[in-house]
């Protein structure tokens, strides 16, 4: 287990389909926790950002659903992803019901921010992650591996 700060390198090309690593990724935390699957890959740009490519374009990000009621769980899934983003080859982590304005995980500072704006968007019971282009492209099998490899949270 570590989380090393290493370089927030966003997606710069639409992708032509789903991403094994990114769709694993998605199946496994609602196998897990009591998501549900509020998308993977679409071509789109960023919710309020016309011209702005979603990285959910390029096949590496994926939003979990979740009751309110569940936020124990949803914060018990964000302690875990984070914990284990190197292993998971976890980019960044959107949580948008963290304080007023939501906060960001990035693998960048290795830590979370609070906000103190409205700087990623609308409020919701989910989480947004971002995957790294090698483990989004990482086959289904050898993902999953990955995953249960690592202790459960």
């Amino acid at each position: 287990m570590s989380t090393t700060r290493r370089p927030y390198v966003p997606g710069k090309t639409p992708a032509k389909g789903p991403k094994p690593g990114t769709e694993t990724f998605s199946r496994l935390s609602r196998r897990r926790w009591p998501f549900s699957n509020l998308g993977t890959w679409t071509i789109r740009d960023v919710r309020n950002k016309p011209g702005t490519m979603s990285q959910h374009a390029t096949a590496r990000a994926l939003d979990l659903g979740y009751d309110p009621k569940d936020r124990a769980a949803a914060l018990e899934a964000c302690s875990w992803i984070v914990k284990y983003a190197d292993e998971l080859g976890v980019a960044l982590v959107n949580d948008y019901m963290a304080g007023k304005f939501g906060r960001t995980w990035l693998c960048s500072r290795a830590a979370w921010k609070t906000h103190t704006t409205n700087t990623i968007g609308i409020r919701g019971h989910w989480i947004h992650v971002e995957l790294h282009d090698w483990a989004a492209k990482l086959p289904a099998d050898k993902y999953e591996a990955l995953w249960r490899s690592l202790p459960r949270p």
